[in-house]
């Protein structure tokens, strides 16, 4: 099942594809309409103070190794949480029950996207394989729509279809998840995803954890995934209050 404390995250059963994360740096997130001298020094200045507010090698769990993620990487893995990814490698039509869910799950796409041009990210892996990822945002996220598509979408079934065959079912679960002690007094959410898919007659689950607080008006994320086994509900808990303590401390 999905855990929900107010926010949103999901897991890839049988195609791992989706999260992909490079070696390399912290990157911040591009766009690809040209910005004036102005937009792009003022952009220069807030993306270095998101990259000051990252948690570092030492502040992610112990035994974990420091991962360079993209801007796609990082939505493609946070949109994990709504299942849809878990039928990327598949050509065909997707059908999402209840119907409602599926443009409940695209507000959630947009809402990363929108983080992410304006971010700085990081990322981590550690031995068990399962991966880290923080998003420092100067954009506030709308936590009441992530809220509410959570709590309108806690059971959906993904299914797609190729001429006329059904090839792959995929179901999610979100529940809400206790917020930790560091988000006292903001706005935040966060959930568990549990995700159970079948492909040509193999079946996997995942589970995976978020978690989104707004401090001040910048928005930290933070994604806990393993595409091949289980990842520690208290890890991520204690991962997330930290990263939400670093930026209450800097501002």
């Amino acid at each position: 099942m999905m855990t929900i404390a107010t926010k949103l995250c999901g897991a890839t059963a049988l195609v791992s594809a989706g999260l992909l994360l490079s070696s390399g740096c912290a990157v911040t997130g591009t766009s690809d309409a040209a910005p004036s001298a102005s937009t792009t020094s003022a952009h220069a200045t807030t993306t270095a103070r998101a990259d000051q507010l990252l948690l570092n090698s030492a502040e992610f769990p112990s035994g974990s190794s420091m991962l360079g993620v993209s801007e796609k990487s990082v939505v493609s893995g946070f949109s994990n949480a709504s299942g849809t990814s878990n039928n990327n490698g598949v050509q065909g039509p997707l059908t999402v029950n209840p119907a409602e869910c599926a443009s409940a799950q695209q507000d959630l796409t947009n809402l990363l996207q929108q983080l992410t041009q304006n971010a700085s990210f990081a990322g981590a892996q550690q031995g068990d394989g399962t991966v880290f990822t923080e998003i420092i945002s100067n954009t506030a996220a709308d936590l009441a729509k992530v809220s509410d598509s959570v709590t309108r979408c806690g059971q959906m079934t993904l299914t797609t279809t190729v001429l006329g065959k059904q090839v792959t079912t995929t179901t999610v679960s979100t529940e809400s998840l206790p917020l930790p002690d560091q988000t006292n007094g903001l706005g935040a959410v966060a959930y568990r995803t549990t995700s159970q898919s079948e492909l040509n007659g193999n079946s996997a689950a995942t589970n995976s954890y978020t978690g989104y607080a707004l401090v001040d008006s910048i928005t930290v994320a933070v994604h806990a995934e393993n595409l091949t086994g289980t990842s520690d509900e208290s890890t991520f808990e204690n991962l997330f209050g930290t990263a939400v303590q670093k930026v209450r401390d800097a501002t």
